[in-house]
């Protein structure tokens, strides 16, 4: 028993000593199939869709998802523009203004949700982190912080 103990044990050292290969692996891989664009337009960012209930923001790597609820009859003609100001406020940490365009075509009072995704590559500023504020989100997930 006490030798094969003492195989599981060299065996299970030489296993944790192994090297992967995979120095040379980007430490933040992460891409954005399939995204769609932030706009970033001064003047299109004051189009205020108070509509918008945001239901989730999640963020992984550049990529931000965000999941939306309203009445329609299946979601699948609606569209969603994430549109930023232009403007960096300068704070610690900066600050973007963000709005959501939403645009829903459905006359049906069913509820879904339905979520979007967005590369906010774009957004990033000097440092290593900015703060996402959606100014037109009526629920609590209105400020997101995006480290890069």
């Amino acid at each position: 028993m006490k030798s094969i103990n003492s195989v599981f044990l060299i065996l299970f050292l030489t296993l944790m000593s192994c090297d992967v290969g995979d120095d040379d692996v980007n430490v933040n891989p992460q891409t954005c199939v399939n995204a769609s664009t932030v706009i970033i337009d001064a003047n299109r960012h004051g189009n205020i869709n108070e509509n918008v209930s945001v239901t989730g923001l999640s963020l992984s790597g550049d990529c931000l998802l965000i999941r939306i609820s309203g009445s329609g009859c299946d979601a699948s003609s609606w569209t969603l523009d994430l549109v930023d100001s232009d403007v960096v406020s300068f704070s610690n940490p900066p600050q973007r203004n963000l709005v959501l365009e939403f645009t829903n075509t459905e006359v049906c009072t069913a509820v879904f949700e339905k979520s979007f995704l967005f590369d906010v590559s774009s957004l990033q500023v000097t440092g290593n982190e900015v703060q996402l504020n959606f100014n037109n989100s009526n629920t609590s997930l209105t400020t997101i912080n995006y480290m890069y």
